[in-house]
């Protein structure tokens, strides 16, 4: 069994000079259901099911990554 990590962490920017850096699916997924904004579109959907699919092993842990960093973008989340 691999670690479920990303080769290249996420830093994400929170308010008040707060953040939180993101190493895998795992962190992925709790961070979209602790911090995400209401409303939720079609990325972020996609990286939900690609982190799930990730931490069954049906896909590489990277293979989460891209989808999670679109979700990102289309919910105005800043990060690094």
């Amino acid at each position: 069994m691999h670690k479920m990590e990303w080769k290249v962490p996420i830093a994400v920017g929170g308010g008040h000079g707060t953040h939180e850096i993101l190493r895998g699916p795992g962190d992925a997924l709790r961070f979209m259901r602790r911090h995400w904004p209401e409303k939720h579109g079609l990325f972020y959907k996609m990286a939900e099911s690609r982190c799930r699919e990730s931490l069954a092993d049906a896909i590489p842990p990277d293979g989460s990554r891209l989808p999670f960093v679109a979700a990102m973008i289309e919910a105005d989340i800043m990060f690094v």
